[in-house]
């Protein structure tokens, strides 16, 4: 299950570094910059009290994740680095092609839900914390980067 989303619809396995931007931590960028990435998402999700949220996703061949989000005009800029681990499911709702990324699973605080529409695997759509899709006029959707 797992070969298939990392050969199969997200795409082959590339040797891409990392480029961190920022005031990022020198020992996390060098942590990091030597993994090989599967994918690479962003974009600006919606935030309750600031501008948005500049998210940053990156999936790495070995199944573990770095996620930056920096509050749009608030708390100075500084993103907020988490990484953690990551699982991928097959099969949302109608669509059996659908990949549902889960970030740390085994840590209930810090889950997040992400699906792949087989329709349009160059996106990422944020599910809520139940992994459920999200019911909003607004955009919960990162964008898959090079």
């Amino acid at each position: 299950m797992v070969l298939f989303f990392l050969l199969g619809v997200l795409g082959c396995h590339r040797n891409d570094k990392v480029k961190l931007q920022g005031d990022t931590d020198p020992s996390l960028a060098d942590s990091l910059s030597e993994k090989p990435v599967t994918n690479s998402f962003a974009g600006v999700l919606p935030c309750a009290d600031c501008a948005g949220i500049d998210t940053r996703l990156v999936l790495f061949a070995d199944s573990t994740y770095s996620l930056s989000e920096k509050y749009l005009k608030k708390d100075n800029g500084t993103p907020f680095m988490t990484r953690g681990s990551y699982t991928v499911r097959n099969g949302f709702q109608k669509d059996k092609r659908a990949l549902v990324v889960i970030l740390d699973e085994s840590n209930p605080q810090n889950k997040r839900y992400y699906v792949q529409y087989s329709a349009k695997p160059k996106y990422l759509y944020m599910l809520d914390k139940d992994g459920r899709p999200i019911t909003s006029k607004l955009s919960y959707m990162l964008k898959k980067v090079k």
